[in-house]
């Protein structure tokens, strides 16, 4: 019950800052137009990017070391080298201007602020706090959306510089929540040298391993922006920003599920038992995101337009040719936090790296041709292709046969029950 209740808890504040997102980009896209809301998106990719590399030491792979090592020993160093990676980071977009020079001061700014907020979120789901790191996910979203009312719509100045203001603020009122309360798990700093040499060593090696596929997925992403940056300038980006936002809007159901999965795999020594979860949740997030996909794909072309502005009127066809990769993803995303939970990082670096090789040969083909069209085609080649790699090695590495990766009747099932008990503990909140 404990696994449903984290699910259920996590997929509600998902739905809720899904809701929110949804507000805030309405609010962008008809306020600041293709242009300013492409702005936007090439610094929320790059203070992703730079949030990403920051990973290499305090990412994702937290959750599998601090039940394992010191708190201590593993968050200041973590710290020190999010701020380190802000700084080389900006200095590397500055110099291959990758983006305009006048947004790398906001870009750090929110480098600090999103890479030392992960590190903390990370902990406290390493400590299975899910309830308390979805609160505080929810918080920062009402935070952004309520600071973006009052200076788009109450103060009247809908401008870049003002959606910056809101973002510093909310990330800066999260940062110290965090603090306040991560601060109980904080030992002393020192320790044996055993254990100082024994944590670097991890750190180092399930840190790295994990967060170069992270990076190296991310790249699948958010690679086709500078792009289209480079080729068809910022107002398609803008378009494509919102095209992808809607469709990675669909991993929600995904995404909670495979943070609850992540936490418990990595808590748990049983082999089987982590095996046969990952299956039946792989189903479930199939299922679930085939009828969001479904459902985005029969919203008529023109009401994307009359939504978000005239400037976005091709956003449709962005979801369209995004649809089979998402899907996809939908699938395999339990899979790669199974190799996760599990340590073996290796296997999704190497799926996400022959993904980016897809990437870079069709973007270099289809970008300059189609436009963002052209960049949803390679994103959705790109995940199928990462999907593919990841169950090749889940059914080498777990022993499982084909038959059972596809849906059962058993599953059929399990995913009823799971469906009937979620909205019984819904019901019983209400």
């Amino acid at each position: 019950m404990a696994l449903l209740r984290n699910i259920i808890l996590t997929l509600g504040s998902r739905i809720l800052i899904t809701v929110i997102g949804f507000a805030v980009l309405l609010l962008t896209t008809r306020y600041l137009g293709a242009e300013g809301t492409g702005v936007i998106g090439l610094i929320s990719a790059s203070v992703s990017l730079i949030a990403i590399f920051s990973g290499f030491i305090g990412g994702s792979s937290l959750v599998y070391l601090i039940p394992r090592h010191k708190f201590s020993i593993l968050l200041v160093p973590s710290y020190l080298w999010a701020v380190l990676m802000v700084m080389a980071g900006s200095v590397v977009l500055s110099v291959f201007n990758l983006v305009p020079v006048e947004v790398i001061p906001p870009i750090a700014i929110l480098g600090v602020l999103s890479s030392i907020g992960s590190i903390n979120l990370i902990a406290l789901v390493a400590k299975e706090r899910i309830a308390t790191n979805n609160s505080l996910s929810v918080l920062q979203a009402l935070l952004n959306i309520s600071l973006l009312s009052v200076f788009f719509l109450v103060l009247q100045t809908p401008t870049v510089e003002k959606y910056l203001y809101a973002m510093y603020i909310s990330g800066a009122v999260l940062l110290v929540l965090e603090f306040l309360l991560i601060r109980r798990y904080f030992d002393r700093l020192r320790g044996t040298m055993g254990e100082v040499r024994e944590t670097i060593r991890s750190i180092l090696q399930y840190g790295f391993l994990c967060q170069l596929g992270n990076v190296v997925q991310y790249l699948n992403y958010r690679v086709s922006f500078y792009l289209l940056n480079y080729f068809a300038g910022v107002a398609a980006v803008g378009i494509y920003s919102v095209g992808v936002t809607l469709s990675e809007s669909i991993w929600i159901v995904g995404k909670s599920i495979a943070l609850v999965q992540y936490a418990r795999i990595a808590n748990t020594d049983d082999l089987e038992y982590s095996r046969v979860l990952t299956l039946r949740l792989a189903k479930a997030g199939l299922l679930a995101t085939t009828v969001l996909v479904g459902v985005l794909l029969v919203i008529p072309p023109g009401l994307f337009g009359t939504i978000f502005g005239p400037d976005f009127s091709q956003v449709y066809f962005v979801i369209a040719s995004m649809a089979v990769g998402n899907i996809a993803f939908g699938y395999t995303m339990m899979i790669s936090h199974y190799f996760a939970g599990l340590g073996r990082y290796h296997v999704n670096t190497f799926a996400s790296a022959c993904g980016l090789v897809a990437t870079g040969v069709l973007s270099v083909a289809l970008i300059p041709a189609f436009g963002y069209i052209g960049a949803g085609i390679t994103a959705s080649i790109s995940y199928g292709l990462t999907s593919l790699v990841q169950i090749w090695f889940f059914v080498r590495q777990s022993g499982t046969p084909v038959r059972e990766l596809l849906p059962n009747r058993s599953d059929a099932v399990f995913i009823r029950s799971l469906v009937r008990d979620l909205l019984a503990q819904y019901l019983e909140k209400r």
